[in-house]
């Protein structure tokens, strides 16, 4: 590893955390007080600039990038591109309201809810359309919800110069969602978003001190610690809303799969999360077994879902000796077709563990 880049569970952690904090049905109902506040670190726009911060920085430039902010000196108005009551100041394309700030602030809120719901469905050029925020915060707040299917770049001209490099051909107002979606398909496979983002900034010299790993001192060891006979082996997880949303949307999946695969092989059994598989194929002369993600990439989908089914296939023919002499497939089934480097891998699979392994995306089965 290189000594700009970070561990990807690192990485993960800090933006489960916002994920956490500030899940969709969160933000449906914030407050401005809770968007925008003075010493305060942990509203949602502290949250998107400085809190995450290792996951790609928007900072250097006017708070009116919120669309609306708190003054930290209320006397201290802007003058030329903002409206400004007594406490808060915003842009001007939201007019004088009356100078009542949260009348503002429901107009500001309403465009960031449109920007995640986007990103959560990879709508890049919607989120091009959105206006009242600048598009330094629209793309990393669109980053931070979109499953990491961007590269955390987020200045324009940086972004112009990212893609030029990598040989995109520019029109005179290339959009940000073009740029996106051409930087995320030049990410190498062994690479995370996060990582490939320090890469390009390393290789410009444009690496923030401010953005580097810290080093990491090593730790005073502790040299005595009392024996115990039992280990503490239980998974540790919070429930909540997002878990549940998700669950529904992978039962969904599933189902769908299920109505391809009735239809495509009719005379063939199909059963759902038999040991934990989640969809069962079994015909006279095949068992093929389907594993559903609901990650945002093929990438994620493959990385996720490759391990448990070969384990499950292990599991069904070598412990409970089923489906002897029947051909085999194991099949990862996510949102997005598959990328050319996916492709690749998938072959490469394939031929080094001589397995029948494919990926089917959900838009090939409607």
């Amino acid at each position: 590893m290189n000594d700009y880049e970070i561990p990807l569970y690192e990485d993960e952690k800090l933006l489960k955390e916002f994920l956490d904090r500030w899940p969709l049905s969160e933000v449906k109902k914030i407050t401005i007080e809770e968007y925008t506040d003075v010493n305060n670190r942990f509203t949602f726009t502290q949250w998107v600039e400085n809190q995450t911060r290792p996951l790609g920085s928007i900072n250097g430039i006017s708070s009116l990038k919120f669309g609306i902010y708190k003054r930290r000196d209320p006397k201290k108005k802007s003058k030329s591109k903002a409206y400004s009551n007594d406490i808060y100041s915003w842009i001007k394309s939201y007019g004088e309201s009356d100078f009542d700030a949260n009348v503002v602030f429901e107009q500001v809120r309403d465009r960031v809810v449109k920007v995640i719901e986007y990103a959560q469905q990879l709508d890049f050029e919607s989120i091009e359309k959105v206006d009242g925020i600048y598009n330094l915060f629209k793309w990393k707040v669109a980053f931070l919800y979109s499953g990491q299917s961007m590269i955390p770049v987020f200045n324009r001209d940086v972004l112009l110069r990212f893609t030029r490099e990598l040989k995109m051909e520019h029109t005179k107002k290339v959009e940000y969602a073009k740029m996106h979606r051409y930087l995320y398909d030049k990410k190498p496979p062994n690479l995370s978003v996060f990582n490939f983002m320090r890469k390009l900034f390393h290789e410009a010299g444009l690496l923030d001190e401010k953005d580097k790993p810290k080093p990491i001192k090593p730790r005073k060891r502790n040299r005595s610690r009392k024996a115990t006979n039992k280990l503490n082996t239980e998974d540790q997880f919070r429930k909540g809303t997002e878990e549940t949303i998700t669950v529904q949307h992978h039962k969904k999946f599933q189902e769908r799969l299920y109505e391809y695969l009735d239809s495509k092989y009719p005379n063939a059994n199909i059963s759902f999360e038999k040991n934990f598989i989640d969809l069962l194929l079994v015909s006279n002369s095949e068992v093929h077994y389907y594993e559903v993600k609901t990650a945002l990439t093929s990438e994620t989908c493959i990385k996720q879902g490759l391990g448990q089914l070969l384990s499950y296939s292990f599991y069904e023919e070598q412990v409970e000796k089923k489906h002897k002499g029947l051909k085999k497939k194991i099949v990862i089934v996510g949102q997005l077709k598959a990328k050319e480097y996916d492709l690749e891998f998938i072959n490469y699979v394939n031929e080094s563990l001589n397995v029948n392994f494919e990926y089917l995306s959900l838009e090939e089965i409607t």
